[in-house]
């Protein structure tokens, strides 16, 4: 279907039909990851099962049915990335709870909340900073 508009319009009618495409192609290669992973976790229990039939048959369906069961987990653990991936680009470093989230998150990994001195654990902040500081000056 050719698109007679000029422009912008022209884009989005192209960025319209591609978003209907891709779903489609989601749909059909894709289809439910976690509808795939409980089927393929259905099946591998359903192996295990005949596992104590040890015969080269069941062998070889009991390691498929794994081998299904890790591709679709990894699918699974791709789509949760992707999704963080694509919030972290659609909302960025701007002035945004998540941003602020991350930041807050960081900040009390670095912090210091105790210190050793004199032979004494302390979580005193005034203490904190007075030894910092004096730690500081007696490299100087």
């Amino acid at each position: 279907m050719p698109v007679t508009s000029c422009g912008m319009t022209r884009l989005e009618e192209k960025l319209k039909r591609l978003k209907q495409h891709l779903r489609q192609w989601n749909k059909d290669i894709f289809r439910n990851i976690f509808e795939n992973i409980k089927t393929a976790e259905e099946v591998a229990v359903a192996e295990q099962n005949f596992d104590e039939n040890s015969i080269d048959a069941n062998l070889i369906s009991m390691n498929q049915s794994t081998t299904l069961l890790q591709q679709a987990l990894i699918t699974k653990e791709n789509f949760w990335h992707h999704n963080a991936a694509c919030k972290w680009m659609c909302d960025g470093e701007r002035n945004t709870k998540y941003f602020h989230s991350m930041v807050k998150k960081k900040r009390s990994h670095t912090a210091i909340t105790s210190i050793l001195h004199e032979g004494a654990s302390t979580m005193d902040p005034t203490l904190i900073r007075a030894t910092r500081v004096e730690f500081f000056h007696s490299l100087l």
